[in-house]
């Protein structure tokens, strides 16, 4: 008779490791006034040890004197000086787990801010985060921790080198959920909200953001987004107008003038083409445009740039009549428009419209190869660079200087 005797299994109990760090592993903007890190502590914690430097040996080995002692209980420590602009600082929580194995605890890092500089303003931008659809929910974290660690990474030298500044905030053109009217929508809206947050201190996301809705958010009738939207600019840090139906909004960052007109920059279901009409209302975005840029830029030569979903040329831009887009571009044609940037067609491209630089933004959540990308923006006094960030590196990038597209409004 032949036994057998089987395979050998083993399993180890955790030892409890302190968890959720904030300011979150990697992130790469911290403040430099932080006041505090923040944690949960172990579930067996008796005690708590917290190593905190500028030298990853020095935390990891406990090679210097601890921060702090502290019981069980305690889930911050305070710091009492101001951290050093641009340096990365590590910092673990060692637990003495009473009866079991003591558990030295993760280390952790996070960068902080670079020194802000007068009319130097970085920010991301992309789009169809499409919350609903496929496991877009988890390619959005996966984006989002792409984002929350880029600042701080050396750019390619045939970019010019130096490196990615903390952005200012991320903005996202559109199609937030996947069915953003149907029955499922509120669950779906709640982990975006979860994730992507508002001000930069209330999700994954550790940047405020500036989000618009698009197509699959839905029409105004049934669409929650548009809902959470007007809500939302209640809350939203830093505006600078709101439109008078509470959907598009606009916001200075130093010099730049940004509009986020959500849809696309028309007037009404008029403006609509090869789509459903009412459904795809842009609800008078171009007449806040004209009067938030008369109100808010006129004839001061600064560089404006523009969000919306639907684009101007290229993949998908045929959802709005040639009228309307005239329309638009009588509007804008008096002002020095750095950029105009739209989502919807999941693709990064660059494109000229009438002496105009568009720009597509690409996607946070591509299922097709399991990845989502962004746009890294930086506009100076003089110039707008953009790159395209991957998981797995750099892709399209443009430079050019900032010329007056007209002196602002006609006399």
């Amino acid at each position: 008779i032949v036994t057998e005797r089987g395979a050998v299994w083993q399993f180890r109990v955790s030892t409890g490791p302190a968890t959720e760090p904030r300011p979150r592993d990697g992130f790469g903007a911290a403040r430099r006034f932080l006041a505090e890190l923040r944690w949960v502590p172990g579930r067996f914690a008796t005690g708590q040890t917290v190593w905190f430097g500028a030298a990853h040996d020095e935390v990891a080995g406990g090679k210097i004197p601890p921060l702090a002692k502290l019981d069980a209980r305690a889930d911050h420590v305070r710091l009492t000086t101001p951290l050093e602009f641009a340096r990365t600082y590590y910092w673990r929580v060692a637990t003495d787990n009473g009866a079991h194995a003591p558990d030295a605890g993760r280390v952790w890092s996070f960068r902080v801010a670079d020194e802000p500089h007068t009319n130097d303003v970085t920010f991301f931008v992309s789009s169809d985060t499409h919350y609903g659809f496929a496991e877009n929910s988890a390619l959005n974290k996966q984006t989002i921790d792409l984002m929350n660690g880029a600042p701080g990474l050396a750019l390619p030298e045939k970019f010019g080198g130096g490196l990615v500044r903390a952005p200012r905030g991320v903005v996202l053109n559109g199609d937030l959920l996947d069915r953003g009217f149907d029955a499922a929508a509120p669950a779906h809206w709640s982990e975006f909200l979860r994730d992507y947050g508002l001000t930069g201190e209330d999700g994954r996301l550790g940047f405020p953001l500036y989000e618009g809705f698009g197509n699959h958010d839905g029409g105004p009738a049934k669409s929650l987004t548009r809902r959470a939207i007007r809500e939302r600019n209640l809350r939203r840090p830093g505006l600078a107008n709101v439109s008078s139906n509470g959907l598009h909004y606009s916001w200075d960052w130093d010099h730049v003038h940004l509009v986020q007109l959500n849809l696309f920059g028309g007037d009404g279901s008029n403006d609509v083409m090869n789509v459903s009409k009412a459904e795809h209302d842009p609800e008078g975005a171009l007449e806040f445009l004209k009067q938030d840029l008369a109100q808010h830029v006129g004839r001061s030569g600064r560089p404006v740039i523009t969000f919306q979903h639907f684009s101007w040329l290229g993949g998908m831009s045929d959802w709005w009549t040639p009228e309307a887009k005239e329309r638009f571009y009588e509007v804008v044609k008096h002002y020095q428009i750095a950029a105009l940037i739209n989502g919807h067609s999941h693709g990064a491209s660059f494109i000229e419209w009438r002496g105009l630089q568009t720009i597509h933004d690409g996607a946070t959540a591509r299922p097709d190869s399991g990845s989502g990308d962004f746009l890294i923006v930086r506009v100076t006094a003089d110039e707008l660079t953009v790159i395209q960030r991957k998981p797995d590196g750099w892709g399209i990038s443009l430079k050019k200087a900032l010329r007056l597209t007209g002196a602002g409004l006609p006399p």
